[in-house]
């Protein structure tokens, strides 16, 4: 498997060329490359990206622990690896989500044809700001907010999703005006 690998400001990348790696990874291991190139006939389409594609350092990194490329080991941060490789082996695609300002966003499907169900929030000790703006978000955008972290007994998650416009088991007594 032919993956360039590049090293810029302390983060390692991988760059895939070949539209059929790209494919064989997506379907076989659900490692979805990011498009970073413009496609040749199609110039002016800035939505519609194709090769080259990059693999973040989590991505390498899996692939490396594998065996499916031979690379030297890339240095990740270990504590977020393992969340992603938690997810990639129940095959998960993961992709980063600091758009949503939190490390990840995870399919349950190929983002093709499907939405992402969770953000992904890795923190030990959150502040209530923080957990505040994590929940307002995955709550705008339809998702459901995991929040992983580690203790004794390894990674584990707290799932939050707000009930917010979702109908309520009771509804909620109303205390009559008595005139």
């Amino acid at each position: 498997m032919e993956v360039l690998v590049k090293e810029e400001n302390n983060k390692v990348y991988g760059i895939v060329m070949e539209i059929e790696l790209m494919l064989q990874l997506r379907r076989e291991l659900k490692i979805v490359p990011t498009p970073i190139g413009t496609v040749a006939h199609a110039s002016s389409q800035n939505k519609c990206l194709g090769p080259p594609f990059i693999l973040n350092c989590y991505q390498l990194r899996f692939l490396w622990e594998k065996g499916i490329i031979s690379i030297n080991e890339p240095i990740v941060d270990e504590i977020i690896y393992e969340v992603f490789k938690y997810f990639a082996e129940k095959r998960w695609v993961v992709k980063e989500g600091h758009k949503f300002g939190c490390e990840f966003l995870v399919y349950e499907g190929d983002p093709i044809s499907n939405h992402s169900k969770y953000t992904v929030a890795i923190q030990n000790d959150i502040p209530a700001q923080k957990l505040v703006e994590l929940c307002r978000i995955s709550n705008y955008s339809n998702k459901i907010l995991l929040v992983a972290y580690f203790n004794e007994n390894g990674l584990n998650f707290k799932k939050i999703e707000w009930l917010a416009g979702k109908a309520r088991e009771k509804p909620i007594p109303r205390i009559k005006n008595s005139k």
